[in-house]
């Protein structure tokens, strides 16, 4: 459950939604320790706050880079499409960066940013995450 940015929310700065996420694609290892993968992926969700159809579906290709640095610290770089419908015709293009260290590999904490764009709307976000691995 999180915010979900959209053209046609009632409120497009704030539009909470419950949102499943997943894909298909192909990995492919590069240089040393690093990973590249290449998605088709899909997006359901849905928001009372959406205008017309209460649940979305945005679908589109993702590239992503994952460079591990040593075993406790990662970056990742993605590079994203999609197309959101049935209400919206837009096209979503996000670029988000985000690295995360793991300390005794229990506890981490992580740092990132993305910046979208959607129609003549951008956004910039930037997070910080604690992370608990059991």
């Amino acid at each position: 459950y999180q915010r979900k940015w959209f053209l046609d929310c009632s409120d497009p700065a704030y539009c909470p939604a419950l949102i499943l996420k997943g894909g298909i694609g192909k990995t492919y290892p590069f240089l040393k320790n690093h990973t590249f993968f290449a998605l088709l992926h899909f997006e359901p969700s849905y928001a009372s706050g959406y205008e017309g159809f209460k649940t979305k579906m945005t679908v589109g290709p993702s590239l992503n880079f994952i460079f591990e640095w040593m075993h406790s610290f990662k970056t990742r770089l993605e590079l994203s499409s999609g197309l959101t419908f049935p209400t919206e015709h837009y096209w979503k293009h996000e670029l988000s960066l985000d690295s995360r260290y793991v300390f005794q590999n229990k506890v981490g904490i992580a740092l990132g940013g993305t910046f979208a764009r959607q129609g003549d709307q951008k956004l910039s976000e930037v997070k910080v995450e604690g992370l608990f691995y059991f």
